[in-house]
């Protein structure tokens, strides 16, 4: 009998030392495995990622910046079908940063950021992506410290804010807000470009901005025109990206992506990311 037990004592430790060594096991290939497909799926991003530091403080945004390598001339076309492209790949990463858990759980496939827009900076030597921003409440009081209150972005908002006529009784000016609460991928976009530049002259740049159309399968994009004013009612106390691209001095692209590939004489270079705030 007490060999017995002593047996079954035996086989007891043995199989705890196995678990053991199991969870040191996995412990090991989680420190080195996911860093290696982190850094993986970094590498296959061409055109965004997901801006981490905005991720700390509760909103999802993806965006990217490219230099456009000499020779190389983005045409508008160009511009709509890197656009397409960009928020293709954008679609992509998102459902897998919610399957391998990097976005909190309170992110449904349905909060995925729905436009994209892409903007070629004046001397054509870069092109910028940003997404619009999901899961923030307040977006300015998010992007503000790292830009300042003097940044062109700030300054643009305030001078559409002055710029609305017609306010309502009850309202001040104070309550005259942009029409999508500032967190439309143009605003974002402008807002990249500025930090990148530290206020770089912004007039003269190209911009296009997509949207989803239909079912994910395939994903697919239209051409999404500047938010304003809802038609067919007043525009008091609102306004649009329409108002901030017209006072930044942008010039707005008008053409749909089509489903022709990109041209083989695209020549662009490696991404960065400017993180938003």
């Amino acid at each position: 009998m007490k060999r017995y037990c002593a047996y079954l004592c035996l086989l007891e430790s043995t199989e705890r030392q196995d678990e053991f060594e199991t969870m040191k096991l996995m412990s090991l290939l989680q420190r080195v495995l996911l860093p290696l497909f982190l850094l993986l799926h970094l590498a296959l991003s061409v055109y965004t990622q997901l801006d981490r530091n905005l991720l700390e403080k509760g909103g999802v945004l993806w965006s990217g910046i490219l230099p456009i390598n000499a020779g190389t001339t983005i045409s508008d076309q160009d511009l709509a079908n890197l656009a397409r492209e960009a928020y293709q790949e954008m679609a992509s990463d998102y459902k897998a940063k919610r399957d391998d858990k990097t976005l909190p759980s309170r992110f449904k496939p349905g909060d995925r950021p729905s436009v994209l827009a892409a903007l070629v900076n004046p001397d054509g030597s870069r092109i910028f992506f940003s997404t619009n921003v999901k899961g923030l409440l307040s977006v300015l009081v998010a992007l503000t410290p790292l830009g300042g209150p003097d940044q062109k972005i700030i300054q643009a908002l305030n001078r559409c804010q002055l710029s609305v006529e017609e306010i309502t009784v009850e309202s001040s000016r104070d309550d005259i807000k942009h029409v999508n609460k500032a967190a439309c991928a143009e605003i974002l976009l402008a807002h990249e470009y500025f930090v990148y530049t530290q206020n770089g002259e912004i007039g003269q740049s190209r911009i296009l901005a997509v949207e989803r159309r239909g079912p994910d399968t395939p994903v697919q994009v239209t051409l999404k025109p500047f938010c304003d004013i809802i038609p067919g009612q007043p525009a008091r106390g609102t306004y649009g990206c329409l108002g901030v691209m017209n006072e930044l001095g942008v010039t707005g692209v008008n053409i749909e992506p089509n489903g022709d590939p990109l041209r083989p004489e695209i020549s662009l270079g490696q991404m960065i990311q400017q993180t938003l705030c």
